[in-house]
């Protein structure tokens, strides 16, 4: 079945009906998450002298980004159905035909996707540099990707506002600079997520030599997150590849599941260490004060595995896990 918009399956316009629904839900999960995530990073703690430090401003200030970022994309969708539904004489689908995909609402649409998906990406990004001893050279392809992606997404908005009433958005003018993004994203994100949780089985395995605790729970979090997000930007793709209308659908369901994997991995982790410290006092296996330095570091002098310096400490408070 042809749709006006280009493109056969599920029309876009059934799909933007579909979307709000989904995105709607998706959107009440993440408004949990996020007040989760805010207790876990505000939470008065004991090992600060004043009540400033207590607050992590930086992973505050991009968890509370997304939550902004995803509540003015569902604010946009709920205009756009209201003028649809509403106040349109002729009906949705007239409606969709007569404003296609360029219009202001569908614009800021689509930068705040690529937004949010630049900052989720750049967040991860630094995770897996601080879960790496701030090793530059392991971030470097992924940083490479991570500028294509932001020229590939430049390229995706400006042939959106480009588009012209009777081309089809899966024309190939149209179509490769999405599709380049959504790879590239996806290199992003399986890419650092697999490096990541490498890493901290390494450091598991190691801190099992000093009873120093475990890492895997840590590990599985930041595991299973990244396979939500794969398998949603795969299923993106799939439809993408195909001319679906349907990827509208996970696409703006995506904006959602990123805010909520972020806040979900701080959230997940950070009442594991509250859970943690309650039970356990002053060890040395507390998620906060676990080693992601060299190889030298626990190996060569064991009297120092109980006794990190700073640098070398990674505290997901802080955004390194």
């Amino acid at each position: 079945m042809t749709v006006p918009l280009g493109g056969t399956g599920l029309s876009y316009a059934a799909s933007a009906f579909l979307s709000i629904i989904l995105e709607s839900m998706f959107y009440g999960l993440f408004v949990f998450m996020f007040a989760i995530s805010s207790f876990v990073l505000c939470r008065k703690r004991t090992d600060v002298p004043t009540a400033l430090a207590n607050v992590n401003i930086p992973v505050l200030a991009v968890s509370s980004s997304m939550f902004i970022i995803a509540s003015m994309h569902l604010g946009i969708d709920a205009y756009s159905a209201m003028e649809a539904f509403v106040y349109f004489p002729k009906g949705a689908f007239a409606w969709l035909l007569s404003t296609g995909t360029n219009t202001p609402a569908a614009i800021l649409k689509t930068v705040l996707y690529h937004l949010q998906t630049t900052l989720a990406d750049g967040f991860i990004i630094y995770r897996l540099y601080k879960v790496w001893g701030d090793n530059k050279l392991i971030c470097l392809p992924f940083v490479l990707c991570f500028f294509a992606s932001i020229a590939t997404g430049i390229g995706a908005i400006t042939s959106g506002v480009l588009r012209k009433p009777t081309q089809s958005i899966f024309s190939a003018s149209l179509h490769n600079w999405p599709l380049s993004f959504y790879v590239l994203t996806f290199v992003v994100n399986v890419g650092c997520t697999s490096l990541m949780a490498y890493r901290i089985w390494v450091v598991n395995r190691k801190a099992k030599i000093f009873n120093a605790g475990t890492l895997l729970p840590v590990a599985v979090v930041i595991v299973e997150s990244g396979m939500v997000y794969a398998v949603f930007v795969v299923t993106l793709l799939a439809f993408f590849l195909s001319n679906s209308g349907a990827y509208k659908i996970v696409q703006d369901m995506l904006i959602q599941i990123i805010g909520l994997v972020f806040c979900g991995i701080i959230a997940s982790v950070g009442l594991r260490q509250l859970e943690s410290n309650k039970s356990t006092t002053g060890k040395s296996s507390k998620v906060s004060a676990l080693v992601f330095g060299s190889e030298s570091t626990a190996t060569a002098n064991p009297s120092r595995s109980r006794s990190y310096s700073e640098q070398e400490r990674i505290d997901v408070e802080k955004g390194e896990v």
